[in-house]
């Protein structure tokens, strides 16, 4: 469609108007970019009902300053019905103003010409704002107008779900559903009110039964497997959708669902194969290039990565917020984060509704100690997406509002949430509880959060146990005796290590500060070390390898790691790897490097727990799975302290012990300590380290911002009453599963991970 000159009520603008309404009310983000595009000069048309319903997309697409400046020049008495007073109320509740945009909705819905959009959008206020009496009023004179809009329907089942109107929710719906099938949150909530129905296996049995009745449908295999997943019959799940995927190879929603599966649960290794199986048998390139990228990324695969993105430059993916999505993660990995702050902020500016890009812009410029710039970007989702409260409050370290931890904790409590948000939302509300000195509210949703997220993962404690007794077995004097001295003499490398949150991103960030020191992170590459042993050493696995190893292969994996490095760093004379779990591998680091320095974190073993306890990790799938329940994190502090004792026992002062207590007590003697222990000369910037501008990717983003500060040392002091089952398990210490298994305490009962077999 041609430019035009939009004046007001030309038939052209009537249909303009309808095309960006329709867009809109349908969700249909890309429809409201390109018009919105196609027209420039909109904003200059005098017809104020265009412009109200204008400024409405122009918050969807993230221009917030736009939308500002159109409605603070409109006249609400020039608004000549009540669509366009609903959409001037609409976009004022997304910029904040909420008491104007109540009043502006009511006057609309007060009108003779009011369409059920209008009391949709005040029942959606009023749902925001847990008004929920009045929201459902409002849904039901909307739905008396138009009884099939089926995202109304839903909306009031919502509702009915939040007063505990089980049944009735689940009419509704079902309602929903037959009016539109395809409403997946509606398909979920659905399931959640079987489940409070305590009727939670009834619609995987339904699924079940309609795919008996009809196994040649597609849809019925999606179905039984969204039902099982929901059911959080994970395994299940992926059985049927990989069966079907098999069995409907151009079903492209079955592949997508199966992806996502292997995605959720960090399996990313899985979905890579069958993505690169997919890819390779596409036309032109499509969705799962994408994917497969991204499973590149996640899984440390950064060259195979970059050159697929490369290839797929000039091609239709290109044009998709994704791939530069992917691409800023890419740089990310590479420690390379202000170049990923150009695309993405190229990004935004391109594809501005796009969420994924602000939210890892905001998250990448935090991570640089750009915290205003963050901010801006964080208000900015705000509008747009409710979980943002939790971003913000990230994002000011803390900080909160009462009304925002009245919010954190409604999310927290609500059903009608996914599980994930909600152990976001809840996670964030103990960090703001604490950041307030509520102290005796902080555990409550603090337990909850880590439940919630306990529940999606596959963690058995024993398995890092067996690990431990198997490398105790191996790590020998003897296997010392033959292989010490052979492996590469690089004083480069410089491994920080010891349990996650005892202090080793603080300890990089100060040696990184020194001009000859570059900080690279948490590294995967001793990891990947191990996972290749079998491949290179007459296929035997970690650590059972190490008896079979010879000087030519113990240089391999030592010139592996170094030419790895150099990738990320080629010009600093040292690099820190700062991987608190390589404490598993330190035998291994000791042979590969002789020259290597090693440092180990100490810090109170409460403490650590405390604040493992408190952080919501990303790794969730691996080691980390451990600091979502109190006991698994006694066991793996018992595991941690078993194999440094091995440690140093074989190593006699080879590794540097760090109090982290001394550290933030006496920072200056201290840091003097380590840098004569790591050859390297004294220089002031070392203690201020938090002015060093790079990357912060831990879990630690904010605190090494702020320099040495002592607020955390002895924090489980505060929530000693609740640490009972780490205590316990702590009194126990360390034993090997032989004695565990064979003695009378209670380590014989602990029920397996999410599957409930009991060992």
């Amino acid at each position: 469609m041609e430019n035009m000159e939009l004046c007001k009520d030309t038939p052209e603008v009537t249909v303009l108007r309808h095309q960006l309404r329709d867009a809109q009310q349908s969700g249909n983000l890309d429809r409201v970019r390109a018009l919105v595009a196609e027209h420039p000069e909109l904003e200059f048309a005098d017809d104020v009902n265009l412009l109200a319903i204008l400024a409405v997309c122009y918050c969807i697409l993230q221009r917030r300053e736009d939308a500002e400046m159109l409605i603070n020049d409109l006249d609400t008495e020039d608004l000549s019905d009540a669509g366009a007073l609903a959409d001037f109320g609409l976009v004022l509740f997304m910029l904040g103003r909420e008491e104007m945009a109540e009043s502006i909705l009511k006057r609309a819905c007060a009108l003779p010409d009011a369409g059920y959009e209008a009391f949709a959008r005040l029942g959606t206020f009023y749902m925001a704002n847990d008004r929920l009496m009045e929201a459902g009023n409002n849904f039901e004179r909307a739905l008396h107008m138009n009884p099939h809009r089926a995202e109304v329907v839903s909306n009031l089942g919502g509702i009915r779900f939040r007063l505990g109107f089980h049944e009735e929710a689940l009419e509704l719906y079902d309602r929903a559903l037959m009016l539109n099938p395809y409403l997946v949150q509606t398909r979920e909530m659905r399931q959640r009110t079987l489940q409070a129905l305590d009727r939670a296996d009834e619609i995987i049995d339904e699924a079940q039964e309609a795919l008996d009745k009809d196994p040649d449908n597609p849809d019925r295999h999606f179905a039984l497997g969204m039902a099982q997943l929901q059911g959080d019959y994970f395994e299940q799940a992926e059985a049927t959708l990989d069966a079907a995927v098999t069995r409907f190879p151009d079903r492209d929603d079955l592949k997508k669902s199966l992806v996502q599966i292997w995605f959720d649960r960090q399996q990313f290794w899985k979905a890579g194969l069958r993505l690169k199986e997919w890819s390779e048998e596409r036309d032109k390139p499509d969705w799962t290039f994408l994917l497969l990228n991204q499973a590149r990324i996640e899984s440390k695969y950064l060259d195979s990565a970059e050159e697929s993105l490369e290839e797929l430059r000039g091609s239709d993916i290109e044009d998709t917020p994704t791939y530069h999505v992917l691409w800023a993660k890419l740089l990310i990995e590479r420690s390379q984060s202000e170049e990923a702050v150009e695309i993405l902020e190229k990004a935004v500016e391109k594809f501005p509704g796009h969420g994924e890009a602000s939210a890892l812009l905001s998250h990448t410029l935090t991570s640089l100690g750009r915290l205003e710039e963050a901010e801006e970007y964080t208000g900015n989702l705000s509008q747009t997406q409710p979980l943002a409260v939790v971003r913000q409050i990230e994002d000011r370290d803390g900080e909160s509002s009462e009304e925002e931890r009245k919010r954190l904790k409604s999310i927290l409590e609500s059903d009608i949430h996914s599980d994930d948000t909600r152990s976001r939302a809840g996670f964030t509300l103990a960090r703001a509880l604490e950041k307030a000195r509520i102290y005796e509210e902080v555990f409550e949703p603090l337990i909850k959060a880590n439940e919630l997220t306990r529940k999606r993962i596959n963690y058995d404690w024993r398995e890092h146990r067996k690990l431990t007794d198997q490398v105790i077995k191996e790590f020998t004097p003897e296997l010392l005796e033959r292989l010490q001295g052979l492996g590469v003499e690089s004083h480069r490398p410089i491994f920080v290590t010891g349990m996650p949150r005892s202090g080793t991103t603080l300890t990089e960030q100060i040696l990184c500060s020194h001009p000859e020191v570059y900080g690279a992170g948490e590294l995967p590459w001793i990891t990947r070390i191990t996972r290749l042993m079998p491949k290179v050493v007459k296929g035997h696995p970690f650590p059972i390898a190490m008896r079979h190893m010879n000087e030519s292969q113990l240089k391999s994996a030592a010139w592996y790691y170094l030419r790895r490095i150099e990738k990320q760093n080629s010009d600093a004379p040292r690099l820190v790897d700062k991987m608190p779990h390589n404490f598993d591998d330190i035998g291994l680091i000791a042979l590969m490097f002789p020259n290597a320095v090693i440092i180990h974190m100490d810090r109170e073993k409460r403490d650590v727990a405390v604040s493992n306890f408190f952080q919501n990790f990303k790794a969730s799938q691996g080691l980390m799975g451990f600091a979502y329940d109190l006991e698994d994190i006694g066991h793996m502090l018992n595991d941690h302290d078993r194999i440094m004792a091995h440690w140093h026992a074989l190593f006699p002062g080879r590794i540097f012990e760090l109090n982290y207590q001394d550290l933030v007590n006496d920072p200056e003697n201290v840091v003097a300590a380590l840098l004569a222990h790591c050859r390297l000369e004294w220089d002031d910037s070392v203690l201020s380290f938090y002015e060093t501008r790079r990357p912060v990717r831990t879990a630690s983003i904010r605190q090494v911002r702020k320099g040495i500060y002592t607020s955390s040392a002895e924090k489980w002091l505060r929530y000693e009453k609740h640490l009972e089952p780490l205590e316990k398990v702590i009194k126990i210490g360390y034993r090997s599963l032989d004695d565990a298994e064979h003695s009378g305490n209670k380590l014989q009962n602990v029920i397996a991970g999410p599957t409930g077999l009991v060992t």
